[in-house]
């Protein structure tokens, strides 16, 4: 694997809207863990965005686009290569008529306000849900009354030679906290870079669409540690009756912790960083959980969250 080395840097900070080197990702992760990244670069268009993974491409350099980091947990050790975080033209909305466009950095909480500004239905299920746009897509992102595949109508990638494709709702395959988009990039082995989503929205009364906004994230508030430093629900739920979260319940886990990393006491689900987490405190919390109820239920836990470093 290359490493960076001076000639790699000088041309990063020439095509970058922001680079830093050796940067800490517990920065850039909700959880707030996550050892340096080589280089942490931020791109303002997309043809930044392709310039920057077709260089680290063609110089065998690890690149990789992330998103608000909601999802990501970042090993101590850190991460080889390039991050790409998306910013300017890449993290806006724009609205025409009941459609909206939205660059894949896009908070997901900026696009359920624009709806929300302009009297447009069909974001409820988002609301309360944290991350970016470009990964919301890429996870299918919803709650099990609807997703982001009732509303997205098209999504723009980076084909294998870094040209911008959009791809239409039709030629896109749904499955739960998945999308395929029927292409991958030049190694084959991860889903290709999202540079865009289109949703296409209803119109709706903006009283009893702020009264739905805000009673969904009351309810949210109930029954989820959203102040707390977490990732979201932790695992995806399995088949069956019983979800993630009541199976760690009845495995007798919640409030159960590894150094700084806890389970929380409010939902099971949530692996939280009470402050002095490390990646290491939550993998072996992880791994507990998925022994445990694979012990007492004979299933075995995904993991929702993605996991990347050394």
């Amino acid at each position: 694997m290359k490493q960076l080395d001076d000639k790699d840097r000088h041309w990063l900070q020439r095509v970058a809207a922001g680079i830093s080197f050796e940067e800490p990702m517990e920065r850039h992760t909700s959880l707030k863990v996550g050892g340096p990244a080589d280089a942490l670069v931020k791109v303002a268009t997309i043809e930044a965005l392709a310039g920057v993974i077709r260089y680290c491409r063609e110089k065998s350099l690890p690149v990789r686009v992330i998103g608000a980091g909601t999802n990501l947990l970042v090993k101590d050790a850190g991460v080889r290569g390039v991050v790409i975080k998306l910013s300017g033209s890449l993290a806006r909305v724009s609205v025409s008529d009941t459609t909206l466009s939205a660059g894949a950095g896009t908070r997901l909480a900026a696009l359920c306000r624009t709806a929300l500004a302009h009297g447009l239905a069909g974001m409820g299920f988002a609301l309360g849900i944290p991350g970016s746009v470009g990964g919301a897509v890429v996870m299918n992102a919803g709650i099990p009354a609807a997703s982001m595949a009732s509303v997205l109508s098209s999504v723009i990638l980076l084909d294998d030679r870094e040209q911008p494709v959009e791809v239409p709702r039709k030629d896109l395959r749904f499955a739960y906290r998945r999308t395929d988009f029927g292409r991958r990039m030049q190694d084959g082995n991860i889903p290709p870079v999202i540079v865009a989503a289109t949703v296409t929205l209803r119109r709706g009364r903006r009283e009893d669409l702020r009264r739905e906004a805000i009673d969904r994230l009351r309810r949210r508030k109930a029954i989820q540690p959203i102040t707390a430093a977490s990732a979201g629900s932790f695992f995806k739920n399995p088949a069956g009756e019983l979800s993630a979260g009541e199976l760690i319940d009845r495995a007798g886990l919640k409030g159960t912790s590894i150094g700084g990393a806890r389970i929380s006491a409010r939902h099971a689900n949530f692996i939280i960083n009470s402050g002095t987490a490390t990646a290491t405190d939550i993998t072996r919390l992880m791994a507990l959980v998925q022994r445990r109820v694979a012990e007492k239920f004979s299933i075995a836990l995904e993991p929702e969250v993605q996991i990347i470093g050394d």
